[in-house]
């Protein structure tokens, strides 16, 4: 389970923390914030698959237009993809780093509390 919605949700909620309860519209964010993220990379990386399939049965058989089809459509869902943790990356570093978003800085000797039972690496 990927749990995309999740980021965008804590974006929100994040976005709501720092703008003292001011409403959050997902005006002006890379992410469309009424798509189900999960469902969309779940939707795009099945359409990727069965272009991939036919891609490589299309080789098999030397059929180069079949192949130049399977090809244009892998690049349409690989491209939707990339788009779509472009927008995620996009949104994380706007709450995270631009100056609308007073957030702290990290000291240098920080750790993670284990209250969050968060690996360490």
């Amino acid at each position: 389970m990927t749990e995309l919605n999740k980021v965008k949700e804590a974006i929100r909620e994040l976005f709501l923390l720092t703008r003292d309860g001011d409403g959050f519209t997902g005006d002006d964010w890379s992410i469309d914030y009424n798509l189900d993220l999960d469902s969309e990379l779940f939707k795009e990386l099945n359409s990727l698959h069965v272009e991939i399939e036919l891609l490589t049965n299309a080789v098999k058989e030397k059929d180069f237009v079949t192949i130049k089809c399977a090809l244009i459509m892998a690049r349409l869902h690989a491209l939707n993809l990339s788009n779509l943790f472009l927008n995620l990356f996009e949104d994380i570093e706007k709450i995270g780093w631009s100056d609308e978003y007073k957030l702290p800085n990290i000291p240098d000797d920080y750790q993670i509390p284990e209250i969050y039972n968060y690996p360490k690496k």
